[in-house]
């Protein structure tokens, strides 16, 4: 089994991405952890046309390069964006299981704008798929980044309140008290 890694952009240290169409350019664009560079997805042309369901029904996956433990994605949205998606898993490419569903979004900007897609628990995997279901413009899907993390989420549990002495004399100072906060690993948080 993988150990957990936090902090990671797993998609960035990936063996590389794939598509559907590259409609120009290169799938690997979208996780080159350059924001100035992007994916996006295949429309029809006069030499080339595509039905609207085709248009709709693209895809861009990501080969982590092994099983990586994950629960967070994050799409940084160039001006097209896609309204209706799901995330997918695999461990070999080939039989694909959904993990997260986006129905009728409607992302208004400004652009780029990074959605942040929280998976319902831990999920264990090497592939990572955005699967396209409707596109909310009339332009294709497009991404500047995608992102699959582990981020390091601390819950504050525990509050500690010191106080330096236990008596206060009248007319002298007052008791200093020291507030240490707490995670739920116990490791300090500000």
């Amino acid at each position: 089994e993988p150990t957990e890694i936090w902090d990671v952009n797993f998609a960035l240290q990936s063996q590389g991405a794939t598509a559907t169409a590259k409609s120009g350019n290169n799938p690997g664009e979208a996780n080159d952890g350059n924001e100035g560079s992007r994916w996006w997805s295949a429309t029809g042309t006069d030499e080339a046309p595509m039905t609207e369901e085709e248009e709709h029904n693209q895809w861009w996956q990501v080969n982590l390069g092994q099983r990586r433990i994950f629960n967070t994605i994050q799409i940084l949205w160039e001006g097209a964006w896609g309204k209706s998606f799901d995330i997918q898993i695999s461990d070999d490419g080939a039989a694909w299981t959904t993990v997260k569903q986006i129905r009728d979004q409607n992302i208004a900007g400004p652009f780029p704008y990074l959605q942040t897609i929280e998976l319902d628990e831990k999920k264990i995997a090497q592939y990572v798929r955005f699967q396209g279901i409707e596109r909310g413009t009339g332009y294709a899907y497009s991404f500047w980044e995608f992102r699959v993390l582990l981020p390091n989420v601390s819950v504050l549990t525990t509050i500690d309140l010191k106080a330096a002495n236990t008596i206060a004399k009248v007319g002298g100072e007052g008791i200093v008290l020291t507030t240490t906060a707490k995670d739920q690993n116990s490791n300090p948080m500000s």
